[in-house]
């Protein structure tokens, strides 16, 4: 069984008496960020993303237990500086139109 490290955080910050174990490495998911081409507002979406990944916003991330994508932002997760991050395999980037397509007819969605 496994679980997200900040709800295991979040549980031992409760009293939970619960704790995480890592393997050598840690395979992670690969999450884009972006804003939406039809955004009402797209500047302040850029502004909010960019805030995001901002030294400033990965500090308030680390704040909330959840682990920041930037290096050398300081956490409360012992042990979190000594792990082997791994990004999962981004070869399905290349197949993403046939994929998307697939997944609209599978489920009956129209293309556009």
């Amino acid at each position: 069984m496994y679980t997200y490290l900040h709800s295991v955080e979040e549980a031992k910050s409760k009293g939970a008496p619960v704790e995480w174990v890592a393997q050598d490495q840690v395979f992670t998911k690969f999450q884009p960020v972006s804003v939406a081409a039809k955004a009402p507002h797209p500047n302040a979406a850029k502004l909010y993303v960019d805030f995001g990944l901002s030294l400033e916003g990965q500090k308030l991330i680390a704040s909330m237990g959840r682990v920041p994508v930037r290096t050398g932002v300081p956490t409360n997760i012992a042990g979190l500086d000594k792990l082997n991050f791994v990004i999962d395999d981004l070869s399905w980037v290349e197949d993403y139109n046939k994929n998307y397509e697939m997944f609209r007819s599978t489920f009956g969605v129209d293309a556009k």
